[in-house]
């Protein structure tokens, strides 16, 4: 029993690896740079690249992932950028673990945001549910009843 328990605690790590690993490689997958939607429309290439740096873009993804990784443990401060946050250390937000990142676009934590919207999301998956259980009991009834039809 202690090993079936131990190896379904390891599939859940590796599968929350895998999860994460998924989802911060499909925020690269995306059209548009990130670093472009920080400015407004008349951005030029260099507010481009130093937004970029600023945000730790320029970084390998694999380290901009450890980042993340540490962020949900620990406190993490944004932008990523050492110089900037020596030179202007006003213009430096921290995000208290666990950190999912920061959004420039609303100036505010996605942690944040996640808790704000979730009782909306809870609300309705209550509901959903409630939909779903009595239509999909009679489904199945009728289903088990009308066999071979």
């Amino acid at each position: 029993m202690f090993f079936y328990i131990l190896r379904r605690l390891i599939s859940v790590v590796l599968m929350l690896v895998v999860i994460s690993i998924t989802t911060f490689l499909i925020f690269y997958a995306g059209p548009t740079d990130p670093a472009r939607l920080t400015c407004a429309k008349n951005c030029t290439a260099a507010t481009i690249e130093g937004n970029r740096k600023a945000l730790g873009f320029d970084k390998p993804i694999a380290v901009q992932y450890t980042s993340f990784l540490k962020g949900l443990v620990r406190d993490r401060d944004f932008p990523d950028d050492p110089e900037l946050k020596k030179t202007h250390p006003e213009n430096v937000t921290t995000c208290s673990a666990p950190c999912l990142g920061y959004s420039f676009l609303r100036n505010n934590e996605v942690t944040a945001m996640v808790k704000e919207a979730l009782p909306f999301t809870v609300s309705r998956a209550t509901g959903a549910f409630g939909i779903w259980i009595p239509v999909g009991v009679r489904g199945a009834c009728s289903a088990a009843l009308k066999q071979a039809s």
